[in-house]
């Protein structure tokens, strides 16, 4: 043995959010913008890291990799952009799943597919529940 420690980076675990295979880095930097509650700079960000400090360079990277893959936003007026999380991860995973349907040739028949396969009878009368609610605010002011 070496006696020297792994780098701090090779400690952040891999991470699948919405779908989406990310980063050591960029599943810690999307935990570090949740965690904040507020838009963050690339120094903010880059100061919170664990271990050695990041270039300034590989950060931005990473940070416009997420929001190209609409797992953040950049925010500002170009000379200073600030960062926050696209959404929290259920609703990173609905944007997901939207866009996936959205590919589908038949949507229906996916769902079809998903509902089918469930294994989970909760889930499915909280699925229900959620369909007649939906339908029921849709209609349920026009009727008397």
């Amino acid at each position: 043995m070496t006696g020297r420690q792994p780098a701090d980076w090779a400690l952040m675990q891999r991470r699948n959010i919405a779908g989406t295979s990310l980063g050591g880095l960029e599943a810690e930097l999307l935990e570090r913008l949740w965690a904040a509650g507020e838009p963050l700079s690339t120094r903010e960000l880059a100061a919170m890291l664990p271990g050695a400090p990041r270039a300034y360079t590989t950060v931005v990277t990473v940070l416009t990799r997420l929001a190209g893959k609409g797992l953040a936003e950049r925010i500002g007026d170009g000379r200073r952009s600030l960062y926050r999380p696209a959404g929290d991860p259920d609703q990173l995973t609905a944007r997901a799943i939207e866009r996936l349907l959205a590919a589908a040739a038949d949507r229906r028949a996916v769902l079809a597919h998903l509902v089918e396969g469930s294994q989970d009878p909760g889930l499915l009368a909280e699925l229900a529940d959620l369909i007649r609610d939906s339908d029921q605010g849709s209609h349920g002011e026009s009727r008397p």
